[in-house]
């Protein structure tokens, strides 16, 4: 999808399908991310954080960013994420727990019930592990 149309990209063969663990994987990865921020910013206390909110840095400081300094836009990135995965392949095509390994535009799949979709396990994993809900809901606190 391009996020400035919101229509398939289609200037690519890669471009045409929906790769679903790997789009699990990648979203698992931003959660880790925004985990290692915030583990972070915990060790270094309250006090370089708000130094690096005014100053506009942290890895949530780039391209794409709010402006905070916070890496929040992980989070919401990553839900955005896989909330594509969850309108397309459960609500529109009805994959539920057969979820193929790649889907085109117009449905067609390949590898029905394929492995690499179990990677949406990574992203629980990334949250019971980073303690995410209970780190994205102090950051919620403080705004």
């Amino acid at each position: 999808m391009r996020p400035d149309t919101r229509k398939a990209d289609q200037s690519s063969m890669q471009s045409r399908e929906v790769w679903t663990g790997t789009t699990y994987a990648v979203a698992a990865a931003m959660l880790q991310e925004y985990g290692a921020e915030q583990a972070e910013r915990r060790s270094t206390g309250a006090a370089g954080a708000a130094a690096e909110d005014e100053a506009g840095v942290g890895s949530g400081g780039g391209s794409g960013s709010s402006g905070k300094g916070s890496n929040a836009n992980l989070w919401d990135a990553a839900f955005q994420t896989i909330n594509g995965l969850w309108l397309s392949g459960w609500n529109e095509l009805g994959y539920w727990y057969a979820t193929p390994e790649a889907w085109e535009l117009k449905g067609n799949y390949r590898s029905l019930g394929y492995m690499r979709p179990l990677s949406v396990w990574a992203l629980q994993w990334a949250i019971e592990k980073g303690s995410l809900l209970e780190a994205r809901a102090a950051e919620q606190r403080t705004k």
